[in-house]
């Protein structure tokens, strides 16, 4: 009864470790591993998959995704020298790794839509958003919408499918 955990006790400039691994020759697979300790890289939860180190969360709380050392709040690397050309594909599946970061919106409505919103300030004021909203099969438009304080969204800039610009 109660609440019940496991501890790993670790000196003060020394690592706590939970390791995966499918030999013992004392390399790893898999893990976390906590960092202790004063450096600047130190105090730090760090996550392994596949021998390497795939996210690590810092002692200021900022969060690298194949970042060891991310200086911002969400910081995602890649590392490919492999630009956008005619002979790619913008897609979720294949010939992509040029893209960085996928949000995807699983709805098979008519008009689903998914996008990321800036906020300079507290809730309600300030507001952009951009969008990917479906248009038709296999087509959408991208969205910028605005916000003031008091005032609903208002579309500020769309381009179509088609690649026509709207603004205002």
């Amino acid at each position: 009864v109660g609440n019940r955990g496991m501890v790993v006790y670790t000196g003060a400039s020394h690592s706590g470790n939970i390791i995966f691994n499918d030999v013992a020759d004392g390399t790893y697979q898999g893990g976390f591993v906590y960092k202790h300790g004063s450096g600047a890289n130190d105090n730090s939860l760090r996550f392994y998959v596949n021998a390497d180190e795939r996210l690590r969360i810092t002692r200021g709380g900022f969060v690298g995704i194949n970042e060891t050392s991310p200086i911002h709040q969400l910081s995602i690397g890649i590392n490919t020298s492999t630009a956008w050309d005619s002979t790619k594909n913008i897609s979720n599946t294949t010939n992509n790794d040029f893209i960085g970061l996928n949000l995807t919106n699983k709805n098979t409505g008519n008009t689903p839509e998914i996008g990321i919103m800036f906020q300079a300030g507290t809730s309600g004021a300030g507001q952009y958003t951009v969008n990917c909203l479906r248009t038709g099969s296999g087509t959408a438009d991208f969205l910028v919408r605005t916000r003031k304080t008091g005032s609903t969204s208002k579309e500020v800039l769309r381009i179509t499918k088609d690649g026509d610009v709207g603004i205002g």
